[in-house]
Protein backbone atom coordinates (compact mmCIF):
# COMPACT_ATOMS: atom_id res chain seq x y z
CA UNK A 1 0.00 0.00 0.00
CA UNK A 2 2.85 2.56 0.91
CA UNK A 3 4.58 1.37 -2.26
CA UNK A 4 1.51 2.16 -4.26
CA UNK A 5 1.11 5.49 -2.42
CA UNK A 6 4.52 6.78 -3.16
CA UNK A 7 4.20 5.61 -7.03
CA UNK A 8 1.40 7.67 -7.35
CA UNK A 9 3.25 10.47 -5.69
CA UNK A 10 6.08 10.54 -7.98
CA UNK A 11 3.76 10.32 -10.92
CA UNK A 12 2.19 13.38 -9.54
CA UNK A 13 4.97 15.04 -8.99
CA UNK A 14 6.06 14.02 -12.32
CA UNK A 15 3.36 15.46 -13.96
CA UNK A 16 3.29 18.51 -12.14
CA UNK A 17 6.60 19.44 -13.52
CA UNK A 18 5.91 18.75 -16.61
CA UNK A 19 2.75 21.02 -16.73
CA UNK A 20 5.09 23.83 -15.10
CA UNK A 21 7.41 23.15 -18.24
CA UNK A 22 4.87 23.01 -20.83
CA UNK A 23 3.26 26.14 -19.56
CA UNK A 24 6.84 27.89 -19.63
CA UNK A 25 7.36 26.80 -22.94
CA UNK A 26 4.01 28.10 -23.79
CA UNK A 27 4.33 31.63 -22.44
CA UNK A 28 8.14 31.90 -24.27
CA UNK A 29 6.27 30.54 -27.43
CA UNK A 30 3.37 33.56 -27.00
CA UNK A 31 6.25 35.96 -25.99
CA UNK A 32 8.33 35.45 -29.01
CA UNK A 33 5.35 35.36 -31.43
CA UNK A 34 3.52 38.31 -30.11
CA UNK A 35 7.79 40.62 -30.61
CA UNK A 36 8.07 38.94 -34.15
CA UNK A 37 7.23 40.31 -37.42
CA UNK A 38 3.84 38.52 -37.69
CA UNK A 39 2.58 40.80 -35.06
CA UNK A 40 4.58 43.90 -35.41
CA UNK A 41 4.28 44.51 -38.75
CA UNK A 42 6.61 47.83 -39.44
CA UNK A 43 6.35 49.21 -43.13
CA UNK A 44 9.92 48.43 -43.77
CA UNK A 45 12.19 45.75 -43.08
CA UNK A 46 16.34 46.03 -43.59
CA UNK A 47 18.80 42.78 -43.87
CA UNK A 48 22.02 42.50 -44.17
CA UNK A 49 23.28 39.44 -45.29
CA UNK A 50 27.60 39.33 -44.66
CA UNK A 51 29.34 36.67 -46.61
CA UNK A 52 31.56 36.76 -50.05
CA UNK A 53 28.86 38.81 -51.66
CA UNK A 54 27.68 41.35 -48.65
CA UNK A 55 24.10 42.58 -49.60
CA UNK A 56 21.98 45.09 -48.17
CA UNK A 57 17.84 44.24 -48.90
CA UNK A 58 15.59 46.44 -47.92
CA UNK A 59 12.19 44.87 -47.81
CA UNK A 60 8.45 47.21 -47.84
CA UNK A 61 5.67 45.34 -46.47
CA UNK A 62 2.98 47.52 -47.91
CA UNK A 63 4.17 48.20 -51.13
CA UNK A 64 6.20 47.09 -53.79
CA UNK A 65 9.18 49.29 -53.11
CA UNK A 66 12.14 47.08 -52.82
CA UNK A 67 15.57 47.77 -52.74
CA UNK A 68 18.79 46.04 -52.88
CA UNK A 69 22.59 46.95 -52.31
CA UNK A 70 25.62 44.95 -53.27
CA UNK A 71 28.56 45.82 -51.44
CA UNK A 72 31.94 43.94 -51.54
CA UNK A 73 34.47 43.00 -49.03
CA UNK A 74 37.22 45.00 -49.35
CA UNK A 75 35.21 48.35 -49.29
CA UNK A 76 35.09 50.32 -46.42
CA UNK A 77 33.27 51.78 -44.37
CA UNK A 78 33.05 54.12 -41.38
CA UNK A 79 32.53 52.11 -37.90
CA UNK A 80 31.39 54.48 -35.14
CA UNK A 81 33.03 53.69 -31.91
CA UNK A 82 36.25 54.94 -32.59
CA UNK A 83 37.03 51.92 -35.26
CA UNK A 84 37.41 54.22 -38.45
CA UNK A 85 37.30 53.11 -41.67
CA UNK A 86 36.71 49.10 -41.73
CA UNK A 87 36.19 46.34 -44.06
CA UNK A 88 33.37 45.45 -44.53
CA UNK A 89 34.75 41.78 -44.93
CA UNK A 90 35.75 42.05 -41.31
CA UNK A 91 32.79 43.41 -39.57
CA UNK A 92 31.92 40.04 -38.44
CA UNK A 93 35.32 39.29 -37.39
CA UNK A 94 35.69 42.72 -35.73
CA UNK A 95 31.75 42.12 -33.57
CA UNK A 96 33.24 38.98 -32.31
CA UNK A 97 36.68 40.38 -31.30
CA UNK A 98 34.90 43.20 -29.49
CA UNK A 99 31.90 40.73 -28.09
CA UNK A 100 29.79 43.26 -29.75
CA UNK A 101 27.34 42.49 -32.06
CA UNK A 102 26.58 46.11 -32.39
CA UNK A 103 28.92 46.90 -34.34
CA UNK A 104 27.30 45.44 -37.41
CA UNK A 105 24.21 47.79 -36.96
CA UNK A 106 25.68 50.80 -36.22
CA UNK A 107 28.37 50.91 -39.47
CA UNK A 108 25.63 50.23 -41.51
CA UNK A 109 23.07 52.36 -40.03
CA UNK A 110 26.32 55.24 -39.46
CA UNK A 111 27.16 54.70 -43.28
CA UNK A 112 23.12 54.13 -45.07
CA UNK A 113 21.72 56.04 -42.22
CA UNK A 114 18.85 53.33 -42.37
CA UNK A 115 17.72 51.15 -39.37
CA UNK A 116 19.30 47.99 -39.65
CA UNK A 117 16.37 45.23 -38.26
CA UNK A 118 18.33 41.78 -38.82
CA UNK A 119 21.29 40.94 -40.18
CA UNK A 120 22.74 37.18 -41.37
CA UNK A 121 26.30 35.56 -41.26
CA UNK A 122 27.42 32.38 -41.65
CA UNK A 123 27.95 30.00 -38.68
CA UNK A 124 31.59 29.45 -39.40
CA UNK A 125 33.06 32.92 -39.12
CA UNK A 126 35.78 34.04 -41.25
CA UNK A 127 37.05 37.19 -42.68
CA UNK A 128 36.23 37.92 -46.65
CA UNK A 129 38.08 39.52 -49.39
CA UNK A 130 37.46 40.59 -52.63
CA UNK A 131 37.45 44.05 -54.98
CA UNK A 132 34.87 43.44 -57.37
CA UNK A 133 30.90 43.62 -55.99
CA UNK A 134 28.86 40.87 -57.53
CA UNK A 135 26.73 42.34 -60.76
CA UNK A 136 23.66 40.70 -60.20
CA UNK A 137 20.83 40.39 -56.95
CA UNK A 138 21.50 36.44 -55.84
CA UNK A 139 19.86 35.53 -52.51
CA UNK A 140 20.15 32.25 -51.39
CA UNK A 141 16.80 31.87 -48.67
CA UNK A 142 19.22 29.18 -47.13
CA UNK A 143 21.31 32.29 -45.34
CA UNK A 144 18.11 32.77 -44.17
CA UNK A 145 17.56 29.26 -42.62
CA UNK A 146 20.77 28.17 -41.71
CA UNK A 147 22.59 31.70 -40.79
CA UNK A 148 23.50 33.29 -37.53
CA UNK A 149 21.31 36.01 -37.02
CA UNK A 150 19.36 38.40 -34.37
CA UNK A 151 16.16 37.09 -35.88
CA UNK A 152 13.99 34.80 -33.96
CA UNK A 153 12.56 31.63 -35.54
CA UNK A 154 9.19 33.79 -35.77
CA UNK A 155 11.28 36.22 -37.31
CA UNK A 156 12.66 34.07 -39.79
CA UNK A 157 9.19 32.26 -41.16
CA UNK A 158 8.35 35.90 -41.70
CA UNK A 159 11.09 36.93 -43.90
CA UNK A 160 10.63 33.88 -45.48
CA UNK A 161 6.94 33.85 -46.31
CA UNK A 162 7.43 37.83 -47.37
CA UNK A 163 10.72 37.04 -49.48
CA UNK A 164 8.69 34.28 -51.32
CA UNK A 165 5.84 36.37 -52.49
CA UNK A 166 8.43 39.21 -54.32
CA UNK A 167 10.02 38.35 -57.29
CA UNK A 168 13.72 39.25 -58.22
CA UNK A 169 12.90 41.63 -61.10
CA UNK A 170 10.96 43.68 -58.07
CA UNK A 171 14.03 44.70 -56.43
CA UNK A 172 15.80 47.98 -57.40
CA UNK A 173 19.13 48.07 -57.65
CA UNK A 174 20.82 50.90 -55.47
CA UNK A 175 24.27 52.61 -56.16
CA UNK A 176 27.04 51.85 -53.37
CA UNK A 177 28.62 55.45 -54.09
CA UNK A 178 32.44 55.27 -53.16
CA UNK A 179 35.12 57.97 -52.34
CA UNK A 180 38.89 57.92 -51.24
CA UNK A 181 39.85 58.74 -47.96
CA UNK A 182 42.84 60.45 -46.47
CA UNK A 183 44.50 56.72 -46.59
CA UNK A 184 43.77 56.54 -50.35
CA UNK A 185 41.31 53.63 -49.51
CA UNK A 186 38.37 53.52 -51.63
CA UNK A 187 35.43 53.95 -48.70
CA UNK A 188 31.61 54.21 -48.69
CA UNK A 189 30.44 57.63 -49.72
CA UNK A 190 27.54 58.36 -46.89
CA UNK A 191 26.88 61.74 -47.65
CA UNK A 192 26.39 60.90 -51.75
CA UNK A 193 24.52 57.72 -50.92
CA UNK A 194 22.24 60.00 -48.49
CA UNK A 195 21.32 62.81 -51.43
CA UNK A 196 20.47 60.51 -54.55
CA UNK A 197 17.82 58.01 -52.09
CA UNK A 198 16.70 60.93 -50.24
CA UNK A 199 13.47 59.89 -49.04
CA UNK A 200 13.77 56.18 -50.40
CA UNK A 201 13.36 54.46 -46.74
CA UNK A 202 10.67 56.60 -44.98
CA UNK A 203 8.03 54.81 -43.00
CA UNK A 204 4.46 56.94 -43.49
CA UNK A 205 3.87 56.02 -39.85
CA UNK A 206 6.48 58.17 -38.52
CA UNK A 207 5.58 61.10 -40.92
CA UNK A 208 1.42 59.86 -39.91
CA UNK A 209 2.43 60.67 -36.29
CA UNK A 210 4.86 63.90 -37.08
CA UNK A 211 6.50 63.58 -33.45
CA UNK A 212 9.41 66.25 -33.15
CA UNK A 213 12.20 64.88 -31.43
CA UNK A 214 15.35 66.49 -29.64
CA UNK A 215 18.79 64.78 -28.88
CA UNK A 216 20.63 65.69 -26.00
CA UNK A 217 24.37 64.69 -26.03
CA UNK A 218 27.08 65.54 -23.42
CA UNK A 219 30.54 65.68 -25.28
CA UNK A 220 30.62 64.23 -28.89
CA UNK A 221 27.82 66.42 -31.01
CA UNK A 222 28.80 63.52 -34.06
CA UNK A 223 27.11 60.85 -32.27
CA UNK A 224 24.40 62.86 -32.61
CA UNK A 225 24.40 64.01 -35.86
CA UNK A 226 24.53 60.05 -37.17
CA UNK A 227 21.86 59.14 -35.19
CA UNK A 228 19.88 62.22 -36.13
CA UNK A 229 20.60 61.65 -40.09
CA UNK A 230 19.49 57.81 -39.50
CA UNK A 231 15.59 59.33 -38.05
CA UNK A 232 15.44 61.72 -40.66
CA UNK A 233 16.16 59.70 -43.20
CA UNK A 234 13.35 57.53 -41.95
CA UNK A 235 10.76 60.01 -41.58
CA UNK A 236 11.25 61.32 -38.41
CA UNK A 237 11.69 64.37 -38.13
CA UNK A 238 14.33 66.21 -35.69
CA UNK A 239 13.90 69.82 -34.86
CA UNK A 240 17.03 70.19 -32.15
CA UNK A 241 20.54 68.92 -31.35
CA UNK A 242 21.75 69.63 -27.62
CA UNK A 243 24.42 69.76 -25.33
CA UNK A 244 23.86 69.03 -21.63
CA UNK A 245 25.51 69.27 -18.40
CA UNK A 246 23.67 65.73 -17.38
CA UNK A 247 26.13 62.90 -16.35
CA UNK A 248 23.76 59.94 -16.08
CA UNK A 249 25.49 57.14 -18.11
CA UNK A 250 21.61 55.45 -18.79
CA UNK A 251 20.42 56.10 -22.29
CA UNK A 252 16.64 57.09 -22.31
CA UNK A 253 13.86 58.09 -24.81
CA UNK A 254 11.40 60.47 -22.89
CA UNK A 255 7.53 61.09 -24.36
CA UNK A 256 4.70 62.36 -22.55
CA UNK A 257 2.11 60.03 -23.55
CA UNK A 258 -0.56 58.22 -22.30
CA UNK A 259 0.18 55.69 -24.64
CA UNK A 260 3.74 55.98 -26.45
CA UNK A 261 3.70 56.08 -29.96
CA UNK A 262 5.17 53.96 -32.52
CA UNK A 263 7.87 56.45 -33.11
CA UNK A 264 8.91 57.00 -29.68
CA UNK A 265 8.89 52.93 -29.45
CA UNK A 266 11.06 52.03 -32.23
CA UNK A 267 13.59 54.84 -31.61
CA UNK A 268 13.96 53.09 -28.28
CA UNK A 269 14.20 49.58 -29.63
CA UNK A 270 16.95 50.14 -32.59
CA UNK A 271 19.06 52.89 -29.82
CA UNK A 272 18.50 50.16 -26.81
CA UNK A 273 17.41 52.57 -24.69
CA UNK A 274 15.07 53.09 -21.83
CA UNK A 275 11.50 54.32 -22.66
CA UNK A 276 10.47 56.84 -20.06
CA UNK A 277 6.65 58.50 -19.82
CA UNK A 278 8.24 62.56 -18.58
CA UNK A 279 7.16 65.81 -19.83
CA UNK A 280 9.26 67.50 -22.73
CA UNK A 281 9.81 71.08 -24.07
CA UNK A 282 10.83 71.82 -27.05
CA UNK A 283 10.05 68.65 -28.88
CA UNK A 284 7.66 65.77 -28.39
CA UNK A 285 10.04 63.07 -27.76
CA UNK A 286 13.93 63.39 -26.34
CA UNK A 287 16.30 61.17 -26.79
CA UNK A 288 19.23 61.17 -23.81
CA UNK A 289 22.27 59.49 -25.30
CA UNK A 290 24.16 58.79 -22.06
CA UNK A 291 26.48 55.84 -22.18
CA UNK A 292 25.60 55.29 -26.25
CA UNK A 293 27.16 58.63 -27.46
CA UNK A 294 31.20 56.65 -26.92
CA UNK A 295 29.20 54.00 -29.14
CA UNK A 296 27.69 56.41 -32.21
CA UNK A 297 31.01 59.17 -31.33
Amino acid sequence: MKKRIEKEAKRSLKTLVLSIISCFILVLFIVQLYKSLFITKPERINLLFLNQNPTLLSLSTVGESNYYLNLYPDLKLNVPGGYGDYRVGALVKLSQLEKDSGIISRAIGGSTFTFLNYYFYPNNIQTYFGKIPTSKFNLNLKNIIFNKSNASFFDKAYLLIKILGVQNNNFIKLSAFEKINNNKDLVFDSERFAEEYNGLFFQHTYRDERKSVQILYTNNYNSADIIAKILENNGIRVVDISKTDKTDKNCRVFEKAKKYSLTSKNISTYLDCKLVNSDTEISDIVIFLGHKEELWK
